[in-house]
């Protein structure tokens, strides 16, 4: 070793975990105790939070180098990107996993806490971050198996908020769907859209004319309250994305 610097960069070689190049990229933040943190929240949600959040989505989807689509749930969000749009395209912060998990957290915990009046109400909140590969043909579906979660939480919610646990114990969606009706809440007409199907942010590309698909158009993020059921229209997440 020619100095201190290069022996102490070995040992961090094996924990310096890469993603997979030209293959999708899942980033997924949590909320961190927020069970806690929400416990003086409005039910069955708070527009506070849910501004909060939706603005952390913005952010996280504007910083990722590649980013496609964002879907916020809760105190969750999910943003998928993608590195294969043309032979330039790059990986964020080279595919090092820590790095994209860490500054995943930080991007969304400093939007989040920056919203007017969080911290006044609530306090300092704090999120943790984790990232993957999956492949070409499961990014819908990913979407899809985080809206269903989204569809049955926004339920649960409304639902625990009209009930007692002890009358909601080993209940279904449907059932407690029902259950609602009969008490005259609607879950589809109580809810707006961004909290049962979840909030997007996704990319809007504009072509020049002659311009192929996804190429020498100009993109911008725009945001969606009325997100579609993604198993209902899959093209809407699959337009987002070059062909591989």
């Amino acid at each position: 070793m020619s100095n201190l610097g290069d022996r102490m960069k070995l040992y961090e070689e094996p924990t310096s975990l890469r993603l997979q190049i030209k293959t999708p990229v899942v980033i997924r933040v949590d909320g961190r105790s927020f069970h806690t943190y929400t416990k003086d929240a409005q039910k069955p949600y708070d527009e506070l939070i849910q501004g909060a959040m939706q603005a952390a989505t913005w952010a996280l989807c504007s910083e990722a180098m590649g980013a496609v689509i964002g879907f916020q749930q809760s105190d969750e969000i999910t943003v998928i990107l993608q590195d294969w749009q043309n032979y330039e395209s790059e990986q964020w912060f080279g595919g090092n996993v820590q790095k994209i998990a860490t500054s995943a957290a930080v991007i969304v915990t400093n939007a989040f806490n920056s919203y007017p009046g969080i911290v006044d109400t609530f306090g300092q909140a704090s999120f943790d971050g984790r990232v993957h590969n999956i492949p070409h043909h499961e990014i819908v579906n990913h979407l899809i198996w985080r809206q269903q979660d989204t569809l049955r939480n926004s339920v649960s919610t409304l639902a625990q908020n009209n009930f007692s646990h002890k009358q909601l114990q080993g209940k279904s969606c449907d059932e407690m769907k029902a259950m609602l009706l009969d008490r005259g809440v609607d879950w589809e007409k109580y809810l707006p859209t961004f909290v049962r199907h979840g909030f997007v942010v996704r990319k809007q590309y504009v072509q020049f004319e002659g311009a192929g698909p996804l190429e020498h158009g100009v993109s911008s993020w725009v945001k969606d309250f009325n997100a579609p059921l993604f198993n209902e229209n899959r093209e809407y997440v699959t337009s987002l994305f070059a062909e591989v």
